[in-house]
């Protein structure tokens, strides 16, 4: 993922001299990858292990910028040259495992997930993978478990930083002397200061685009700057990488994928890593010592096909399904060790080795490489992911996975989402009351508005307006992004108090902690609705159900299903009914869906009741609506 510091002689055919090779840092470099992969590999205690990401990028932040300052200082950096150079490290490798990769999902996936593999690929090829996961984030987005590539997003961040890396030298040495190390210092803290903004704006923006990351890579010149005065002292230069080591170890396990980031809490991994970089270049300390370790250095020589190699392996087993066992646990583990060994001593070798013919031959093989990648990238896009490869009815419930047409949710007009802005919510369209009729207001999130169309169809009869947004809990002092607060805050507070409703509907992806204050909101809105009516927890998955159905069908254990299903539906659905019901309506979809605790997979022959993690297909609302309406009698 990183550029590498020219190693050792000894390590490496490239010539270099020994000066120039710091194992320190190929240690540090092993330290990040090892947190990632047992991060990814869901290994306990290691929650906070994606910040090892972070790292990778102050670490090529200082190589990338010493090696550019250094020939520009000499009159010899050449921008072709930069881009060649970038070129030969990055791209041979992970084009191998593109190529690896599509080759064993187009045996693996189904294809809804073959198909989405694809356009990732392409992006991933073309250098903007990460621009591509920030535009397909969203409510309905698929799980990161199904995408053998997503773990290229980082790599986009770092091609793109790449693009612009030279130039900052360049700007700089147009500043006196005296004001270059003052201009990067500015640089730097503008860049976290946007990294702050862009966060509050677009957490998925923050996290995908290269902007947000900037001042990590930054934090890496400051250092080849020398910003920061050189640690001579033994004893301080011991402290403070010591220091640096205990925060980057309480940052690896005690981060989780709730802390905020990135962002100022980003600070902690990178300064710890910028910390021992930059002691680690004038004095050795114990830190450095074992960091310098021949087998951890060894780890951090292959850590670039370390990273690339080891996600696709993850989401093959899980998506296989196959139990975890010891054995499997040693043999994955043995063959990411040796593809990645493999891939580093006969792809990323060869092709930075000034003696080797591969060097001479980049400039030929690596666009050719490209270009068979995305043709047949695009003719499994033009197939819709090889469906007949399975028999037909596991390829309709499959396609199911691709199920994108959110009409029934009426998403952009009536629910919005993070695609959307409040502006967006039609209130003319959503929130028509029809004289001569009943007038029904559906409120809450996406667990809301799926059921819009199984009510409108279910009770032609009745008007059903619709105040949805995702990830929004429909009560009062509901928390969240801003279009949850002030869509709730509306509701609650100004449009139900003056409107006269017959009913209000509540549903949501309900937790214990919803259960106070929705009792709290159905007390303040009881006197303004002739009826009010809650819909319980439907069940979900671990999986999106599209797929898991299709694969048990595929497997013949459709019967093992419910093993993939999140515990807890069952005693939230009882503590639901036990608190809502001697105040309102309460509708169990868990007996709707589960009678007997035997759930509905289907709606009708090849179409699945869920396609999701949870949210119902239209034919699914229609279904459960249906049962509803037959067991429990009118509701409106």
């Amino acid at each position: 993922m990183l550029d590498t510091i020219a190693p050792a002689p000894d390590r490496i055919t490239a010539a270099v001299t020994p000066r120039a090779y710091r194992p320190d840092i190929d240690g540090l470099r092993a330290v990040a990858v090892l947190a990632v992969i047992l991060t990814h590999a869901s290994v306990a205690g290691f929650s906070g292990g994606f910040v090892g990401v972070d790292v990778f990028f102050v670490i090529s932040g200082y190589l990338i910028y010493r090696d550019l300052t250094r020939r520009l200082a000499e009159g010899r950096l050449s921008l072709l040259g930069f881009y060649g150079r970038r070129m030969r490290r990055t791209l041979p490798a992970l084009y191998l495992v593109c190529a690896v990769t599509l080759a064993g999902a187009t045996l693996l996936l189904m294809p809804g997930d073959l198909d989405e593999l694809a356009r990732s690929m392409i992006a991933a090829v073309c250098l903007v993978p990460n621009i591509f996961y920030f535009t397909q984030t969203g409510y309905f987005d698929g799980a990161a478990s199904g995408k053998p590539l997503l773990h290229t997003w980082s790599l986009g961040v770092e091609e793109q930083f790449y693009l612009l890396a030279p130039l900052l030298p360049l700007a700089l040495a147009r500043l006196a002397p005296q004001r270059r190390k003052p201009a990067l210092v500015a640089l730097f803290f503008a860049a976290l200061a946007l990294t702050i903004g862009i966060r509050a704006l677009s957490p998925d923006a923050a996290f995908y685009l290269m902007p947000a990351r900037a001042f990590e890579l930054l934090l890496g010149c400051l250092l080849a700057e020398e910003v920061v005065p050189a640690i001579r002292t033994p004893w301080l230069a011991e402290t403070l990488t010591a220091i640096a080591a205990l925060a980057l170890v309480a940052a690896i396990t005690l981060f989780s994928d709730t802390t905020p980031l990135p962002g100022l809490l980003s600070l902690v991994p990178c300064v710890a890593a910028a910390a021992i970089i930059h002691v680690g270049g004038t004095r050795q300390t114990s830190v450095g010592t074992m960091l310098g370790w021949r087998g951890a250095t060894f780890v951090g020589l292959i850590s670039y096909s370390l990273y690339l190699w080891h996600w696709p392996l993850i989401v093959g087993l899980r998506y296989a399904g196959w139990p975890v066992t010891a054995v499997l646990v040693v043999g994955t583990g043995a063959l990411l060790l040796g593809l990645s060994y493999l891939s580093w001593r006969f792809v990323e070798t060869p092709f930075r080795d000034p003696r080797s013919a591969w060097r001479a031959r980049a400039p030929v093989v690596v666009p050719a490489l490209a270009t068979g990648l995305v043709a047949t990238c695009l003719l499994t896009i033009a197939a819709g992911g090889w469906p007949r490869r399975f028999p037909p009815d596991v390829a309709s419930v499959a396609s199911y996975y691709s199920y994108r047409d959110q009409k029934p949710f009426r998403e952009g007009q009536c629910f919005i989402t993070s695609k959307n802005s409040l502006s967006d919510y039609d209130r003319a369209a959503c929130l028509r009351l029809e004289p001569g009729r009943k007038n029904v207001l559906l409120l809450g999130d996406s667990h809301a508005a799926h059921l819009w169309t199984g009510l409108s169809d279910t009770w032609p009869d009745i008007t059903f307006l619709q105040a949805t947004a995702s990830g929004c809990k429909p009560v009062i002092g509901t928390t969240g992004a801003s279009r949850c607060v002030t869509m709730m805050d509306e509701m609650i507070s100004r449009f139900i108090p003056a409107h006269r409703l017959d009913a209000i509907v509540f549903s949501g992806q309900w937790d214990e902690k919803d259960i106070a204050p929705l009792q709290a909101t159905i007390a303040r809105l009881r006197p303004y609705a002739g009826r009010i009516v809650v819909f319980g927890p439907l069940p979900r998955y671990f999986e999106p159900a599209a797929t898991l159905i299709a694969k048990a069908m595929l497997h013949g254990t459709l019967a093992a299903v419910p093993d993939y299903r999140i515990e807890g539906t069952e005693a939230l659905d009882d503590e639901m009914r036990a608190a809502i019901a001697p105040i309102a309506t309460y509708v169990s979809t868990r007996d709707a869906l589960c009678p007997g605790g035997q759930c509905r997979l289907f709606a009708a022959p090849g179409v699945p009741m869920q396609f999701d993690f949870s949210h119902l297909t239209k034919p699914g609302a229609d279904a459960l609506m249906a049962t509803i309406r037959a067991t429990d009698g009118p509701l409106f």
